[in-house]
């Protein structure tokens, strides 16, 4: 998965055909449809046609009609552990610069230990 804004994500992606608007990743389009896409739009397309079929050849999907449900399974199994990770995090000593910059002798030897 490769993180973006919900605005690039959903922006570049929409066309409108005739005064309708549909969507180059979801949609199928017809060959006179595709005759009316603008230079960008095209290359657009064509880019995205390229990449499902890589997809196949890899037999991963790129996307999933059903991303409501799969988000909620995921969040579900998910949600435990980021509550206990957030738990510990939160018991967790605070360090702050000033105090990082202290190195006892120890740290010293560690530190030059690691770059060695």
């Amino acid at each position: 998965m490769i993180p973006c804004t919900q605005k690039e994500n959903v922006s570049w992606k929409i066309v409108e055909i005739n005064g309708i608007k549909k969507n180059l990743v979801y949609d199928e389009f017809t060959p006179d449809e595709v005759s009316m896409f603008d230079d960008e739009t095209k290359e657009k397309y064509d880019k995205l046609n390229n990449w499902k079929k890589y997809c196949k050849t890899r037999e991963a999907e790129m996307y999933w009609i059903n991303g409501i449900k799969i988000n909620k399974i995921i969040t579900q199994e998910i949600e435990p552990f980021l509550n206990e990770l957030n738990e510990k995090i939160k018991s967790l000593d605070v360090v702050t610069q000033k105090e990082e910059l202290a190195y006892s002798e120890e740290d010293k030897e560690l530190v030059n230990e690691e770059e060695e």
